[in-house]
């Protein structure tokens, strides 16, 4: 027989949460120095996100539907936020571009994996997400180490754990 493990009652960790709805102005002015954010109209919803973030220690965790709108990684997005990597979990629409010097398109059913560290831009297509952003130091990788990105898609052997669990 097993025995029971007591989990530690108090684990310290303080969970900030933010439910969100933002008009598109109010959303390309929040993001305008991380994505140079441009709306695009379209018969997908043109208004600005909704959603909720929270945050456990370093992590911070987003579930959002985003609209559509083209963006640009910008050189103060990649200082600010380039010792992070993002792990996102597509629902619904897409996101098309380029990511260093690779095109890219992910759909709904894919689970992309960035450094945010990489140049990057492309088109939010009525993206509904879910998304994690870690420091890399989390992996034990140096901040200002660039990361391959791994193929986390449900045809790997590590995707179909991902996507089971």
């Amino acid at each position: 027989m097993l025995d029971a493990i007591e989990a530690p009652q108090d684990t310290g960790l303080e969970v900030e949460a933010l439910a969100f709805e933002l008009s598109v102005d109010v959303f390309c002015e929040l993001t305008r120095d991380v994505q140079s954010p441009v709306p695009i109209y379209t018969r997908f919803t043109p208004l600005g996100p909704s959603g909720m973030h929270w945050t456990a220690g370093d992590i911070l965790f987003s579930k959002a539907d985003l609209g559509s709108y083209a963006y640009s990684r910008t050189a103060n997005g990649m200082q600010d936020y380039g010792h992070m990597i993002s792990f996102e979990r597509q629902i619904r629409g897409a996101v098309f571009g380029g990511y260093e010097d690779d095109p890219f398109e992910n759909r709904s059913g894919k689970m992309p994996v960035s450094d945010l560290q990489a140049v990057s831009s492309g088109l939010f297509l009525d993206l509904h997400a879910e998304e994690m952003y870690f420091p890399k130091t989390l992996l034990g990788i140096s901040p200002n180490e660039y990361l391959d990105v791994p193929d986390i898609s449900q045809g790997t052997l590590i995707g179909k754990i991902v996507f089971a669990e």
